[in-house]
This record gives C-alpha cells, sequence and structure tokens, in this order.
C-alpha cells in the first residue's frame, strides 16, 4: 500500500481542519473515517493512466491503493464530520467534541 497524501491540519475553538492532496482520485474511491475519537484515517486508491503504445519516461505520482493515520490532537464528534473534494483537494471539518471546548464560566459573588 502506497504512502497516504500530505496533510495540512489547524484548529481553532469549534473544530479540527484537515487538506489532503489527492488529483487524479475518484472521490467515490476515498473513505474517511474517525475512530477512538481522535484517530483519523484516510484510505483510498489512485488509477494510473493507461498510456496505449507509450513507454513511460518518469513516473513520480504513486498509483494503487493507499493509507494515511493520524492522532487528532482533541476528541472530535465523529457524527457532524464534514468532507468535500474540491479540484483535488479534500477538505475535513471535524467539529470539536463538547467535553473539549473551552467553556466561559461565570463567577457570583459570595454575596
Amino acid at each position: 500500500m502506497a504512502p497516504g497524501p500530505h496533510l495540512n491540519v489547524w484548529e481553532d475553538e469549534q473544530a479540527l481542519y484537515v487538506e489532503a492532496d489527492l488529483p487524479g482520485v475518484d472521490p467515490a474511491k476515498i473513505d474517511v473515517t474517525v475512530t477512538e475519537g481522535n484517530q483519523l484515517t484516510i484510505r483510498g486508491a489512485r488509477t494510473a493512466p493507461e498510456l496505449a503504445g507509450a513507454t513511460w519516461v518518469r513516473q513520480e505520482r504513486p498509483s494503487g491503493e493507499f493509507l494515511h493515520e493520524i492522532a487528532l490532537p482533541a476528541l472530535v464528534d465523529a457524527d457532524k464530520v464534514e468532507a468535500r473534494y474540491d479540484q483535488g483537494v479534500l477538505k475535513l471539518t471535524l467539529p470539536k467534541h463538547e467535553a473539549v471546548k473551552p467553556r466561559k464560566i461565570q463567577v457570583k459573588t459570595g454575596e
């Protein structure tokens, strides 16, 4: 299995965001899963182009199945994850679990 795509990951108070470069990959062949609340897996396949009557001179873009697994820095709500594929880039929005979101605590007076 080929190594997975390169990822950019960032966060704000509400969510984690992931972008993966997947040019030439059929979105129907991309599988995204979140397990244990913070384990992200991106699995898929890139089909090698068939070049009838041609001989490869150089082939640097990997083809075949790929897998990329990372541990996210916070728990996410797997039921609310959104995935979009736009111009060869997989974009994930992974809302943080309520338990890890910052909460404002009101301070009461002793009266």
